[in-house]
């Protein structure tokens, strides 16, 4: 059963990134979206080159992540990165053309 976090008001991002969700590098990375946070056939699987579990949505994010993960180029490997700060990723996304993503339930000033 997926747990709702708050991770779509400005009060809930702030907790969030003060419990450390999105932050850290290696083996101490903790997802901003864990696999138990959605409703989808979400996989949880161990990295080599990290040595913690990763939270994949979808096979075929698990299907890279596999081909990242054997890969001797690579040295961190970090799933589900919140796109922060807000500004700067919308300025982003306006410049190339893209929509930025939104989410149903989003309550952002």
């Amino acid at each position: 059963m997926a747990r709702d976090r708050d991770y779509y008001t400005d009060a809930g991002i702030k907790r969030q990134l003060q419990s450390d969700y999105g932050l850290g590098e290696g083996r101490k990375y903790k997802p901003w979206i864990r696999a138990q946070d959605v409703n989808v056939h979400s996989k949880k699987v161990m990295g080599i080159t990290t040595r913690r579990t990763h939270h994949l949505l979808s096979q075929e994010e698990k299907d890279f992540f596999l081909t990242a993960d054997f890969s001797e180029d690579v040295v961190d490997i970090r799933e589900q990165f919140q796109l922060f700060p807000r500004g700067l990723a919308e300025e982003i996304a306006s410049h190339i053309g893209v929509p930025y993503p939104k989410y149903k339930k989003v309550r952002l000033s």
